[in-house]
């Protein structure tokens, strides 16, 4: 089990966000996790706000239930056998680091005996999938100028549209009118690779708050940009479900993806749900990787039938 210093490394309390992001949630649901420490035992992992965000009163998410009401829970501890009543799925433990960790990835993998001799495929397979991702973004004007009247909402970081288990990305633009008004976001591969689609999820959000532009561009020297997708209205058939952009034409290596949400102009806020370019790359390598193997193409986005 971890403490609240684990489950909250950016601080104890309200507005502080716990390891891996907020917990969506709907409307007014508590999600607490039990924490080690000399007072807390419970501590809130989401906002019970109707946007996600720090709205409704104030953020509480890393916030003790102690530290919110002034007691203790009467629910979630089995003292007196009475039924528990915790508002929560979730545990989180603590992994203690290895003694000595690897400070970065090797190219190449852990030798493990085996009991008997195997066949081996090497050479057929391509390096693995190996790569590094460097991630940054921009706030940019229509006309592509840089600025930074825009900032990520309470609870979100340019990291959580990338992960897929948390709400997204939320951006704050303040006013609708500010011209600051799109948000472009670089990952950069050591090794450069052909991508030929991508997915998007749509936001827990109202549809008003989705980005009103869609662009996907490559580059190999961040400088000269080839545009590979282009949505001039972006428009998700279910909001339950992500959705596949495809560019397959594409044959291209490229080092650096950029993704450009621009921002409706009758909305001051953005959001924007899992971007899910580095599972783009793992199932395009496992495709090429299969089809080396065993010469069939499969690709590895949904075609339109």
């Amino acid at each position: 089990m971890v403490t609240w210093a684990q489950l909250c490394p950016t601080g104890q309390g309200p507005g502080n966000v716990p390891v891996g992001g907020m917990i969506k949630g709907e409307n007014y649901v508590d999600n607490y996790v039990a924490v080690e420490d000399e007072n807390e035992r419970w501590v809130q992992i989401s906002s019970r706000s109707y946007t996600g965000q720090c709205g409704y009163d104030k953020c509480t998410s890393c916030r003790g239930h102690i530290q919110a009401y002034g007691h203790k829970a009467g629910w979630g501890r089995i003292e007196d056998g009475s039924k528990t009543n915790a508002s929560n799925n979730y545990v989180f433990c603590h992994i203690p680091p290895t003694q000595n960790p690897t400070p970065n990835p090797t190219e190449f993998p852990t030798k493990i005996p085996t009991s008997s001799p195997t066949a081996l495929i090497e050479g057929n397979v391509g390096n693995g999938c190996i790569n590094t991702i460097k991630i940054s973004h921009a706030y940019e004007t229509k006309d592509f100028t840089p600025c930074d009247a825009c900032a990520f909402c309470a609870g979100s970081s340019l990291n959580t549209i990338f992960n897929p288990y948390i709400y997204g990305m939320c951006v704050d633009c303040s006013t609708a009118e500010n011209p600051c008004n799109l948000i472009r976001i670089i990952t950069s591969f050591t090794i450069p690779w052909v991508m030929k689609y991508v997915s998007l999820s749509p936001s827990e959000m109202s549809v008003d708050s989705d980005p009103e532009v869609f662009v996907i561009e490559a580059s190999n020297n961040l400088q000269d940009w080839f545009t590979l997708y282009s949505s001039e209205e972006l428009t998700f058939g279910n909001r339950s479900e992500s959705e596949d952009f495809v560019f397959s034409e594409n044959a291209e290596l490229y080092k650096h993806y950029a993704t450009i949400f621009v921002r409706k102009t009758s909305s001051s806020t953005m959001h924007v749900g899992h971007y899910g370019i580095v599972e783009s790359y793992t199932k395009q390598c496992a495709s090429n990787i299969f089809n080396d193997i065993t010469g069939n193409d499969v690709v590895p986005y949904k075609e339109v039938v």
